[in-house]
């Protein structure tokens, strides 16, 4: 197990309000899903990324955040992600959300054509209450229903008599 280390995150200087846009397509592809994360937006609950990975794995295939649950938007590409929980397919346009303290991996179709829009949150990751009945169920009138909800597909079974190696994040 290695610790990743966390780069501090530093404050634009202070200016008058205004629109801001951000062409995060431009920034470079580098590293992995995990050190290649380029932080864009934060504050004290949330810190926003941008990866657009050059390569599938560096040295650790297997990555746990503890100090934040993870919601990764995929704007481009697909593979599998791997967990605990087993193997789960992903695509275009999807979100995945990761609970802090889960060990796992993405594993790329095509790495060249991953773009990832992955943010951490400190809290824990819910539906939020306007969209749930009393009941837990989530309402009609909400922007998504259980249907575009999917779990594991899956058992992952790995059988090796190896050790190892997991980057693991803890903290902000």
């Amino acid at each position: 197990m290695k610790l990743l280390k966390c780069e501090e995150l530093r404050k634009a200087t202070d200016s008058p309000l205004r629109h801001h846009h951000l062409k995060t397509a431009n920034i470079p592809r580098k590293g992995d899903l995990y050190t290649g994360r380029v932080p864009i937006l934060f504050n004290q609950d949330v810190v926003a990324y941008r990866a657009r990975p050059e390569k599938a794995y560096d040295k650790f295939q297997y990555y746990r955040n503890g100090g934040a649950d993870e919601i990764i938007f995929v704007f481009k590409g697909g593979g599998t992600l791997e967990s605990v929980f087993g193997k789960q397919r992903y695509r275009d346009e999807d979100y995945i959300v990761i609970p802090r303290g889960i060990t796992y991996r993405i594993v790329p179709d095509n790495v060249e054509e991953e773009d990832y829009l992955i943010l951490e949150s400190v809290g824990p990751v819910r539906i939020p209450q306007r969209y749930v009945n009393k009941e837990g169920q989530i309402k009609m009138g909400s922007p998504y229903s259980e249907r575009d909800l999917h779990g594991p597909t899956e058992a992952l079974t790995i059988d090796k008599d190896e050790d190892t190696e997991i980057l693991v994040k803890d903290g902000p």
